[in-house]
């Protein structure tokens, strides 16, 4: 059984999807949901950045060897 998802409105690119939707954040924290082409190219990239930058601020012990 095939089910039609409503149409929602893309909280980034501002177009029309079916889809299920996704969490837009860090880019829009305003409640709401991304296509999956937004969630692709711009959602995703801008959390691996975060997750980047914050592990360089933080200091990792070192690892001793035998």
């Amino acid at each position: 059984m095939e089910t039609k998802h409503t149409p929602k409105k893309c909280v980034i690119c501002n177009q029309e999807f079916e889809e299920y939707g996704n969490n837009p954040a860090p880019i829009k924290t305003c409640g709401g949901s991304c296509c999956n082409a937004c969630n692709a190219t711009v959602v995703i990239p801008a959390r691996i950045a975060a997750l980047k930058q914050a592990g360089e601020e933080i200091e990792w012990p070192t690892v001793k060897r035998r």
